[in-house]
């Protein structure tokens, strides 16, 4: 965002999470350190953008899609209809691979399926479902659930084991 506002200080940018008391923290945070007037906030969920169709340039998604309330595919085709043609999602995001899942122990498997099944989708399929035409997606790292503190991290805890993520960004043009 810093460099956004820097390469046009009259964008507008609305920065948002499904909690109102993150949201509250990224203002109280930016409006010290950017003062830009250009910065709006607003505590929404993927699934249901209260924007209009075609009205938006760019969406960064940093984890709100697979941590939305809903269907993860819904946050997909809401996202895709209130850009604009041309517009772009950046999005930010992690799943645990097939081969990650097979060197678990099957009573692991069976309880992260049961329990998280999203987390393994790369959600590609559902970004070309929804209607973007170009997408690059690129790997950018890996995590485990001992790195942070999280529902699933402290599942798997729970199950005796650590699971491996693999983030990546993938940019969808519209």
């Amino acid at each position: 965002m810093p460099f956004i506002l820097q390469a046009d200080p009259s964008a507008q940018i609305i920065v948002s999470d499904l909690n109102h008391t993150v949201v509250e923290e990224w203002k109280h945070l930016l409006d010290k350190e950017l003062d830009s007037p250009f910065l709006y906030y607003a505590s929404l969920d993927f699934c249901d953008i209260p924007f209009k169709s075609c009205t938006v340039d760019v969406i960064a998604d940093h984890g709100g899609i697979i941590n939305c309330i809903g269907d993860q595919s819904t946050a997909l085709r809401e996202c895709y209809r209130v850009l604009k043609p041309g517009g772009i999602l950046v999005s930010l995001n992690g799943f645990v691979t097939k081969e990650t899942l097979a060197a678990l122990p099957e009573f692991a498997q069976r309880a992260l399926l049961r329990e998280y099944p999203s987390i393994f989708n790369d959600l590609y399929e559902d970004t070309v479902l929804a209607g973007f035409r170009k997408i690059d997606s690129m790997v950018t790292d890996t995590w485990t659930t001992d790195e942070g503190d999280s529902g699933i991290a402290e599942f798997v805890r729970g199950l005796g084991i650590t699971l491996k993520f693999t983030e990546y960004v993938r940019f969808c043009e519209k």
